[in-house]
């Protein structure tokens, strides 16, 4: 029979990987029992009384956000409706601005050559006599 060189370089290897192993297992163990401690420990009375109050302020909460969307709708129908009132509203056409000392908007229809009265002035009349 031929020798087959040495058994004991994959015993070492079968050995090393055994522990690894062992050594991964053994810390999720340990992992998980801290965990389990910490729930335990955190379920105190006081940590009960902590959520239940966070519960009933989130409730509170979202009636609060439930009414103020309500709200929310009731003025938005408001204000289209506002909007829908003015733009039934007639417009007029603004005069347009003309800032001084710039340049004047052209006429739109040409002036006559020489201004005319339209009333024919008479006898003066004084606004304080009446005469």
């Amino acid at each position: 029979m031929s020798s087959y060189g040495n058994f004991n370089i994959n015993n070492k290897k079968k050995k090393n990987k055994k522990t690894a192993i062992a050594v991964v297992c053994v810390a999720i163990i340990v992992f998980v029992g801290i965990s389990v401690l910490g729930i335990v420990a955190g379920d105190t009375k006081e940590g009960k009384q902590n959520v239940s109050s966070a519960v009933q302020e989130n409730a509170q909460l979202k009636m609060q956000i439930s009414e103020l969307n309500g709200e929310i709708e009731k003025m938005q129908t408001k204000i289209d409706d506002l909007q829908s009132e003015l733009d039934a509203r007639p417009t007029i056409a603004p005069t347009p601005y003309v800032p001084q000392g710039g340049p004047t908007p052209a006429p739109s229809a040409a002036p006559s050559a020489s201004p005319s009265a339209s009333v024919k002035p008479g006898k003066s009349i004084s606004p304080r006599t009446g005469r």
